[in-house]
């Protein structure tokens, strides 16, 4: 799984920009005033906020953190999943989403999947973060 993420990562890198961001703002360079989960809150489209139950990067209780932040979220906890959902569960991950999209698209409504915490997964549906 790991050597199959890596590929992935390598076919498909980040911009560095987001995790110097965070980086600086946890070491007090920048104000935390600019880091992205002050900007939750202006979320105005249904939001789903996807977490594994095992995940050792990002605890999972930040899923009720982003939740009391944004306004119409939804939270799905994989339970026999990590950090890397999409690839330990592709299939139980892809159900969610598209249930999600699912109902939304008949509302013809736009929507923002936020995958993880970190700023480089946060997939927008036309909502401006």
């Amino acid at each position: 799984m790991i050597d199959e993420w890596v590929k992935w990562r390598v076919a498909n890198p980040i911009d560095p920009a987001p995790y110097q961001a965070q980086l600086a703002i946890g070491l007090s360079l920048i104000a935390e005033s600019a880091a992205f989960e002050k900007r939750l809150p202006r979320l105005n489209n249904p939001t789903l906020i996807l977490f594994g139950a095992h995940d050792k990067v990002v605890p999972p209780e930040n899923a009720d953190l982003l939740a009391k932040q944004i306004a119409n979220s939804k939270i799905v906890i994989f339970p026999d999943a990590g950090h890397f959902f999409p690839i330990e569960i592709p299939e139980a991950a892809s159900r969610a989403i598209v249930e999600f999209a699912g109902y939304e698209v008949v509302s013809q409504r736009k929507i923002v999947v936020i995958v993880d915490i970190q700023p480089t997964q946060i997939f927008s549906g036309g909502a401006t973060p």
